[in-house]
Order: structure tokens, then sequence, then C-alpha cells
């Protein structure tokens, strides 16, 4: 049930739907907190937003059978938290950024995940 007072809408979820009236993003409110999730065009859940009862904001990539690869979170006193999972559900180590920049200067950052040499490179 939706209702409109002074201009806003108010509902507790709003869904958007594609032109074939596929849903592809509901935003809603779960255990009193909001979320968004983004779906693809088979209704698979591929990306998740949302705030959490604890104080976390937390961030979800999904593979196209639903399963989380990457998790960023923030926990209320401010921590980060990344998660990286491999396709096989590994979890991977990810590296803390360089304390010294290096010499290259052609970029800022350069966290990456061990043993796999993935990084990401920030070009000034």
């Amino acid at each position: 049930m939706s209702t409109q007072n002074d201009g806003a809408i108010e509902t507790r979820e709003l869904r958007l739907v594609d032109a074939e009236g596929k849903i592809r993003c509901k935003l809603f409110i779960e255990e009193g907190e909001p979320k968004l999730v983004m779906l693809d065009g088979r209704g698979v859940k591929r990306l998740g937003i949302g705030l959490l009862s604890t104080g976390e904001v937390g961030l979800s990539l999904y593979d196209d059978r639903e399963r989380v690869h990457v998790a960023l979170i923030v926990t209320a006193a401010g921590t980060p938290d990344v998660t990286v999972i491999d396709r096989s559900g590994r979890e991977l180590d990810v590296v803390d950024q360089p304390t010294t920049k290096p010499k290259d200067d052609d970029f800022d950052l350069m966290p990456h995940v061990k043993n796999k040499g993935l990084k990401w490179l920030l070009k000034k």
C-alpha cells in the first residue's frame, strides 16, 4: 500500500520494471533497514546495497548464480572490510595498500589480491 502526502510517495517497496514488465530493481525495507537490489534480465540478483541494524553498510556483487564474489562493508565505527571470493568459493586475501608511494608516479593506488596478481591501478 502506498500513500501520497505533501508531494511525497510513501510505500514499503518500490519496483522498477523493464519494457517487458520484468522486475529489474527493488528498493525496500527489510528488518527495519533500507535495501536496494538490482536484477539482470533473468531476474537474478547481481547487486545489493543495504544498511544493517548493526550500523554496518554493505555492497555485494553477485555472479549469475547469485553467489557473492565481492563484498564491501563499513562498520558503524568506520572500519572497512573487503571480501573477494573466487569462482570456487574460496575467499582471497586482500592486501592493504602499500604505506610508501611506489617509485613509478603513474599510479596512486595499488591494492591487489595475494597469489593471484590481480591489481587495480588508478592512473593520474
